[in-house]
């Protein structure tokens, strides 16, 4: 028989891998979602800045408005190198993949979370085996969890852990 104490750390534990499943997954969309944005920011800044310098050129402006569009064409070139280094510092795309990589892997832990809790509600296992198993699933999500170096995002940590919440009650709701 597996005591209460032992249910509710293997309880906690199993909601903390829905809900780092859930986070990375989130994360990942959202930092895919910020190198799109820049990617596309680069460009149409780009197209801008042609599209400015075409004009200035084909047009043969002069006075005022030759200022007005080197002015543009500086700007906007400021804007682009800003943007490129951006891009090539913030490693958005690499996050992005390694967030759902860890993703993934927790989805697979609670595969194996919930393989236990089954176990434990049908009396399968002993309280030694069951910390065993608590142990060794701990040790696989520290594994791959040190691989990330992310800023915590409270909101999306909040949703998370809700949505968490709410799957495992459906699941294993009697």
């Amino acid at each position: 028989m597996v005591t209460d104490q032992t249910r509710n750390a293997i309880w906690q534990d199993m909601w903390d891998a829905e809900r780092y499943s859930r986070y990375y997954g989130s994360l990942s969309d959202s930092y895919r979602r910020r190198h799109k944005l820049t990617r596309f920011a680069t460009l149409a800044s780009v197209l801008v800045e042609a599209t400015i310098s075409v004009s200035y050129i084909s047009t043969g402006v002069s006075g005022m408005w030759a200022t007005v569009f080197l002015a543009l064409i500086v700007g906007l070139g400021i804007a682009i190198t800003i943007l490129v280094i951006w891009d090539a510092t913030s490693n958005y795309a690499g996050d992005a993949v390694a967030l759902s990589w860890v993703s993934v892997d927790c989805a697979l832990l609670n595969a194996q979370w919930a393989d236990l809790w089954l176990d434990i509600e049908s009396f399968a296992i002993d309280e030694d085996e069951a910390r065993a198993r608590q142990r060794e699933l701990i040790r696989k999500f520290n594994t791959f969890a040190v691989r990330i170096d992310v800023d915590l995002d409270e909101k999306t940590n909040e949703i998370s852990a809700s949505e968490a919440s709410e799957v495992l009650r459906e699941k294993y709701a009697h």
